[in-house]
């Protein structure tokens, strides 16, 4: 009989995001695993097409997801692959897939040579509303004593805006097509049954999709006299305005419309928040080889931050909070430096770094702390920066190594953990 938890029961989505792994035992060299070069012509132009094993038949004959795919980049040379991942993920209202590739090396990757040995930074993560409009992702402290920043710029944040611009729309489309069928339905003398039940709380429903299934199902069950609502429902083109953008007409189409537009937006700001993210840490590990951050539960993080914004009444800062993501940013520090160091943050901004002395402030007000044992004027962040360097806080100088891999696979994760492309 099977020992331990019992298994978790998982509600089917079949929009929701998916992953295929398929694992080779001891590894593959990669010469081996790209040895046929397999492709295909299309509109967009000539794409590989990827192989991946995902089960066998009856017979044990093997059964082959393919698909095309474009590498970004070269796999280094003489590494092996571990894993090969197939990734789904739902974007607007159309679905992405993307493949990862997680390979290692016995010998370790190649590092800068202008790392100095048993050099490290320290990098206190948090976001900081800056006066350009700008919010500062992190402030970092090195051990040779330069300091700098991580920010994401104002234009990003403006474009944030504009996808939840494009999200309000979306609401606002759900509900004027909810009242027009409501209205219609209410002047009907005679409604079929499956109809009448389906919409029965019409006026509760806060996802399109339902009416979006409904539409679908109506289609093929249509009736008398339901020609105008049911072609509003669906939509139609009506052009392009004076900007170029097309103009549309009812409810499913430009409800779709907006979906993706916001959808591709905001794909677009994390993709370039993500490559800020690599850019800045992968500089900041060309010269130091160890990162020190705070050792927090980001699980518990998370939990703490959907009650507050759900409290709270400031959605900016909450925009601005989601945005500058810290636990993406810790999981990129965690992946790039070959070792990586948590150190307890309790006090790490209330403690002086110049005297060590415990020095309580508002952190929340005042940005900028003179000490009031020694007189050390300091930004509140740049002063938990340099206490991380150190490894100093109130109740833990040490710190605890949780990454150490040299030569190991580096797998980007995204805020819940899971890996990506």
């Amino acid at each position: 009989m099977r020992k331990g938890a019992l298994p978790i029961y998982l509600r089917w989505d079949s929009n929701a995001d998916a992953r295929i792994g398929v694992q080779a035992q001891k590894g593959k060299p990669t010469s081996a695993v790209f040895q046929v070069q397999r492709q295909v012509q299309t509109d967009s132009g000539i794409w590989d097409m990827a192989w991946v094993r995902i089960g066998s038949d009856s017979k044990r004959r093997p059964l082959w997801l393919v698909l095309p795919f474009v590498m970004h980049r070269p796999l280094p040379d003489g590494s092996r692959v571990s894993w090969v991942y197939v990734h789904r993920r739902r974007v607007g209202t159309h679905h992405e897939w993307s493949i990862s590739v997680v390979v290692s090396s016995a010998d370790g990757f190649e590092t800068d040579a202008q790392q100095m040995p048993g050099s490290a930074v320290g990098i206190n993560l948090g976001w900081r509303l800056l006066p350009d409009g700008g919010v500062r992702v992190a402030s970092w402290v090195g051990s040779d004593g330069v300091t700098g920043t991580i920010t994401i710029p104002a234009r990003d944040l403006r474009q944030w805006e504009t996808a939840e611009g494009l999200r309000f729309e979306q609401v606002v489309c759900l509900d004027s097509a909810k009242e027009r069928l409501g209205n219609w339905l209410a002047q009907q003398e005679t409604v079929p049954a499956w109809l009448t039940e389906a919409t029965s709380h019409l006026d509760q429903w806060r996802s399109a999709d339902r009416l979006r299934l409904l539409v679908r199902e109506w289609e093929q069950r249509r009736f008398v006299g339901d020609e105008s609502i049911v072609a509003y429902l669906i939509g139609s083109y009506e052009g392009k305005d004076a900007r170029g953008w097309p103009i549309y007409r009812g409810f499913f189409r430009r409800w779709q419309f907006l979906k993706d537009s916001e959808a591709g937006l905001v794909k677009r700001l994390v993709r370039r928040r993500d490559d800020l993210f690599h850019n800045e840490v992968a500089r900041l590990r060309r010269v130091y080889h160890t990162a020190r951050i705070e050792k927090v539960n980001r699980a518990k993080m998370k939990k703490r931050q959907e009650v507050e914004e759900a409290e709270s009444e400031n959605a900016v800062a909450n925009r601005n909070r989601q945005l500058a993501a810290p636990g993406r940013l810790a999981a990129i520090i965690a992946e790039t430096f070959a070792v990586t160091e948590r150190v307890n943050p309790k006090n790490i901004t209330q403690t002086c770094f110049a005297c060590k002395r415990l020095d309580p402030f508002d952190a929340a007000v005042e940005l900028v702390r003179t000490c009031q044992h020694c007189g050390v004027t300091m930004d509140q962040d740049e002063r938990a920066a340099r206490n991380l360097l150190a490894g100093v806080a109130e109740t833990d100088a040490s710190g605890e190594v949780m990454n150490e891999r040299p030569g190991t696979a580096r797998v980007s994760q995204d805020d819940e953990g899971r890996e990506v492309a």
